[in-house]
């Protein structure tokens, strides 16, 4: 019985991995982007 929880459970590990590794990539890539975007609105202004 618990063998097969985790077999039903394992996908949806997976894809709550999946989910912090993209949800940790914007954490790091916003700042870098909002820095260029705030740049960029000086640079029109």
């Amino acid at each position: 019985m618990i063998k097969f929880r985790l077999v039903i459970y394992l996908p949806q590990f997976k894809n709550r991995a999946y989910t912090l590794l993209i949800s940790i990539f914007r954490f790091f890539i916003q700042p870098m982007s909002s820095k260029l975007f705030v740049s960029k609105e000086r640079n029109s202004r």
